[in-house]
Order: structure tokens, then C-alpha cells, then sequence
């Protein structure tokens, strides 16, 4: 009777081992993504919702989409205190998918494949961050477009929607009785 199991050389062995731990890397990966392993994490100093790594990719994001209206240095716990408050007024699943946005952009191997800049926010030169922003934003792909939309929206909103930001556009300001009405 002829004998038809495979034979295990240390070469099979080391290539179903590496091919397995590849399957496990890429489903944990995606469930990662996807929020099944997602655990809860306290919120920054002095914020309601957007965690230590948000606050940094804000950071860096805020002075090249806010350039030419924001002084150079200016403080910007405003505006992040303001991101926040959106992202918190946001309903549950708008907001769920607004962290798994940003959680893409932490991941160290998602963000090098998805924004060509491999090292943390904290170190993204200015020029890093305009290309990869204008490379979402010219994208063939709509999930990074939908991203790009998403990040510049919560930049320019909060900026533009406060009285500091409406002298740069020429906005006068809404009449000082409807102002004062909607911020009781």
C-alpha cells in the first residue's frame, strides 16, 4: 500500500508557519479596522472625545489646511477643543466611523501605505502632510477622498465658524442679535 501523506521537511514546516502568521497578521489587521478589537481609549487632557494620537494628527494637519489663516505658532487648543466638541455632537455611528478614520491614520504600517509618512504625526514635515493630502484629495479611490473631505471639514469648519476666522474670509458676522441668540 503506497504512503500518501506529505512529507515535513523543516522548509514546509518554516513556509506553513510564516504563511499562517501572515493569515493571522492581516485578519487581525482587518478586525482591528474594522472596531471587533477595538478598545476604549481615555480621552486627551482637557478633551470629551479625541484620544492623545488624534489631538497629534491634528497637530500636524492644522497648519497646512488652515495655511495663510492661522499666525505662524499660533496656539491651536482652541481649534482642537473645537474638533473635539464636533466629533462629540456627532452621532454614534458617524463618529465610529470618524475613529476608525483616524485609527487608519495611527496604525504605523496604514499610514505608511495609505500617506507615504512612516513616522508619527509629531515628526510629519509640512510638506509630508501636503502631499498626502493632495494625494487623497486628487485620489481615484473614494474612500480617500471621503477621508480627505472628512479632515478638511473638521479643520475649516471650526476655524471659519468662530468669529477669529470670519475677518479672513470678509464675513462681517451675522447681525449681533442672532449671534448672541444661537450661542445662549
Amino acid at each position: 500500500m503506497p504512503d500518501n501523506s506529505l512529507p515535513l521537511s523543516r522548509r514546509s514546516v518554516l513556509k506553513l508557519g510564516v504563511a499562517a502568521g501572515a493569515v493571522l497578521t492581516v485578519s487581525s489587521l482587518g478586525a482591528g479596522l474594522a472596531g471587533c478589537s477595538r478598545r476604549e481609549v481615555a480621552a486627551a487632557a482637557g478633551l470629551r472625545c479625541l484620544r492623545d494620537a488624534d489631538v497629534e494628527l491634528f497637530r500636524a494637519l492644522l497648519p497646512v489646511m488652515l495655511a495663510g489663516s492661522l499666525a505662524d505658532g499660533a496656539p491651536l487648543d482652541g481649534l482642537l477643543a473645537r474638533i473635539d466638541d464636533a466629533a462629540l455632537r456627532l452621532g454614534a455611528p458617524a463618529r465610529h466611523e470618524l475613529f476608525k478614520l483616524f485609527d487608519l491614520l495611527h496604525l504605523r504600517p496604514t499610514r505608511w501605505l495609505t500617506t507615504g509618512i512612516a513616522e508619527p504625526w509629531r515628526e510629519a514635515t509640512p510638506q509630508q502632510v501636503t502631499a498626502f493630502l493632495q494625494r487623497w484629495r486628487d485620489s481615484r479611490v473614494g474612500l480617500l477622498n471621503a477621508g480627505y473631505l472628512a479632515l478638511n471639514k473638521f479643520c475649516c469648519i471650526t476655524h471659519y465658524s468662530q468669529p477669529e476666522g470670519w475677518a479672513q474670509m470678509g464675513y462681517p458676522g451675522p447681525l449681533a442679535w442672532a449671534y448672541e441668540s444661537l450661542n445662549r
